[in-house]
C-alpha cells in the first residue's frame, strides 16, 4: 500500500476488507484473509497488524447490533468481563507496539499457526465442555473467568486471530449454554477489545492512512452481511476462512522474514 498503489488493487484491497469484515460477521476468520492482503501490498507486519485491527473494528460496529437483543442477562458479571476486556487489550496493544517490527515480523507464521489451530479445534473445545455437562455448572470462579478473559484480551490487543472462538470455548467451560446469548456476548467484546486496541494504534501513529479508505469498506461489508447472515451458511465460511488459514501460515513458515511486508508505511 504504497503512493503507487493503483487504482485497481485500491479496489481489491477495498473489496478485501469488505470481504474480511463480512467473513467476522457470518463466521470468523476475516484476519487470515486481510492480514496478509495488507502485507501484500507493501506494509511491514506491525503497520499491517495495526491496520488491520482498525479496519475490521470499524467493520464490526455495523454489526454487532444484531446481536445486542441476545445479550445475557447477568449485568454484573459482563460489567466485569468488560473491565478487564478493556485492560487487557491495552496491555497487548501496547506490547506491539514496543516490539521491534522484525521481531513481529518473525513471529508472525507462529501467530498464525496458534490462531489456525484455535480457528480449528476450539469450537470442539467448546462443545465437549457442553458434553460434559458443565451447562449445569454454576461456572469456574469470577476470578478464574476473569483470569482468562484478561489472557485472551492481550493476545487480542497484540494479534487477534481467532478470539472469537477462544471466548465462546471459554463461555462454554463456564457454563454458558445458550449460543445466541455466547454471540451476543462475544461480539460485544471483541469489539471492545479491537476498539481499545484500535484507538490506542491511531494514537501512537501505527494505522496506515490508507486505513480509513479500506475501514468504509469494512463497514459496508459488515452491516449487509450482520443483515443477511441467516441466510447464509458459517459452515461454509468457516471452511473458507480455515482454507485460507492453513495456505497463509505455510507461506509465511516457508518464506524469509525480508521478504515479504518489508515496506514501511
Amino acid at each position: 500500500m504504497t503512493e503507487q498503489t493503483t487504482s485497481l488493487e485500491w479496489f481489491g484491497l477495498s473489496l478485501a476488507s469488505a470481504t474480511a469484515a463480512a467473513m467476522n460477521a457470518v463466521a470468523g476468520g476475516g484476519t487470515f484473509w486481510h492480514f496478509p492482503l495488507l502485507m501484500a501490498a507493501g506494509l511491514d507486519a506491525k503497520t499491517a497488524n495495526a491496520t488491520n485491527t482498525f479496519v475490521l473494528w470499524i467493520g464490526s460496529l455495523t454489526s454487532a447490533g444484531a446481536y445486542w437483543d441476545r445479550r445475557p442477562n447477568a449485568p454484573r458479571v459482563v460489567g466485569f468481563l468488560v473491565g478487564i476486556s478493556l485492560l487487557g487489550a491495552l496491555a497487548g496493544a501496547v506490547s506491539l507496539l514496543l516490539i521491534p517490527a522484525q521481531d513481529f515480523r518473525a513471529a508472525v507464521p507462529w501467530l498464525l499457526l496458534f490462531a489456525t489451530l484455535v480457528f480449528a479445534f476450539g469450537p470442539r473445545i467448546a462443545r465437549f465442555a457442553r458434553l460434559e455437562g458443565l451447562q449445569h455448572h454454576r461456572g469456574v470462579s469470577l476470578a478464574g473467568l476473569l483470569a482468562a478473559q484478561f489472557l485472551v484480551a492481550v493476545y487480542g490487543g497484540f494479534f487477534g486471530a481467532g478470539i472469537g472462538v477462544l471466548m465462546l470455548a471459554l463461555f462454554g467451560a463456564a457454563g454458558m449454554t445458550d449460543i445466541h446469548e455466547m454471540n451476543s456476548l462475544k461480539s460485544m467484546l471483541v469489539t471492545l477489545i479491537n476498539g481499545a486496541a484500535a484507538i490506542l494504534f491511531v494514537i501512537a501513529q501505527s494505522v496506515a492512512w490508507q486505513g480509513c479508505f479500506l475501514a468504509v469498506a469494512a463497514a459496508i461489508g459488515g452491516f449487509v452481511a450482520s443483515r443477511v447472515a441467516l441466510r447464509a451458511k458459517p459452515l461454509w465460511v468457516r471452511r473458507f476462512a480455515l482454507t485460507v488459514a492453513v495456505v497463509v501460515t505455510i507461506y509465511y513458515f516457508v518464506t524469509p522474514t525480508t521478504a515479504v511486508g518489508a515496506g514501511g508505511r
